[in-house]
């Protein structure tokens, strides 16, 4: 008995290939799972041809895997068939949100993240990204089109690339805290070739001003000729952090036990207000031992 319905199930199986009339060897060959729309027509849910690829969702603009059946929590793998190569993880009810993918842009291809508009997702065939990574490696960042404003990537260090000329200055590095506020930033003018690495100080964030001595706290400063370990024979001229810190300790952060991992750090532009407090006073001294030669000289 067991052999007999054995032998029957071989023959129901052939019959079932020889049904379809064309060998599953090739794409034209389809073994399909089909619905029917509202309009009674027959829709393709799920298709696997003779090479093996999976197709879902055939009769739509885009093939799409969703793991349920509505909700703005829709998980869909999409392939867009009006942009090649263009494939995307949505979380989105096919209305407006973000997606995932990749892009082939024409041979300039890049990963990112993009906002999309409906059902068909228009916004990858302009190839607009919020954030992406390109064949080249590069990161760019709020970018339209096939250029980005914003590139960054490292070789081994930190390239950034703004692609615009204008002849006014344009932010490349914007710091911001937990709050958006903007601490400091770095301005380039591309038609210059020149950067400003500026910080926060506006009079608005600050209070409690006082006078000071700058010549007195310049005569404190030891400024030194040295050679660093790693690079001996090659001359420096700077501070010590650690001398630096007793006098002066707003510009420097201090270290841990590791010289190499957490070392002592200066920030030499905050000396900058010191030597300019100082050098006004030496003017005034100037200025008086100037008045004081006149009067010796009886004019």
């Amino acid at each position: 008995m067991k052999k007999l319905l054995l032998l029957l199930s071989l023959i129901s199986l052939n019959a079932f290939a020889t049904d379809r009339g064309v060998p599953c060897n090739s794409n034209s060959c389809k073994v399909k799972i089909v619905t029917k729309d509202s309009g009674g027509t027959d829709v393709t849910a799920l298709s696997i041809d003779g090479t093996g690829k999976i197709e879902a969702s055939t009769s739509a603009t885009d093939s799409f895997i969703s793991n349920q059946s509505n909700g703005n929590t829709k998980s869909i793998l999409r392939a867009e068939s009006g942009f090649p190569a263009a494939i995307r993880l949505i979380d989105t009810n096919d209305n407006e949100n973000w997606a995932l993918g990749l892009n082939a842009n024409s041979g300039a291809g890049y990963f990112g993240f993009f906002t999309t508009t409906g059902t068909a997702n228009t916004d990858t065939v302009s190839a607009t990204a919020k954030f992406r990574v390109n064949y080249n490696g590069g990161i760019q960042a709020s970018v339209s089109g096939t250029n980005a404003t914003s590139t960054f990537y490292g070789q081994p260090g930190i390239i950034v690339n703004n692609n615009s000329g204008a002849a006014s200055a344009r932010d490349s590095i914007v710091f911001y805290d937990l709050a958006n506020d903007t601490n400091g930033k770095i301005e380039c003018t591309a038609s210059a070739n020149t950067c400003a690495y500026l910080t926060s100080s506006d009079k608005r964030l600050k209070t409690n001003f006082h006078n000071f001595n700058g010549l007195s706290l310049l005569h404190k400063l030891k400024p030194v000729e040295y050679e660093r370990k790693a690079e001996l024979g090659k001359m420096e001229i700077g501070f010590v952090a650690q001398e630096l810190h007793e006098v002066f300790p707003q510009a420097v952060s201090k270290g841990g036990e590791d010289p190499n991992k957490q070392p002592w750090l200066i920030d030499y532009a905050k000396l900058t207000p010191v030597l300019a407090k100082a050098i006004q006073e030496q003017q005034l001294q100037i200025e008086e031992l100037k008045k004081e030669i006149n009067v010796l000289k009886g004019k």
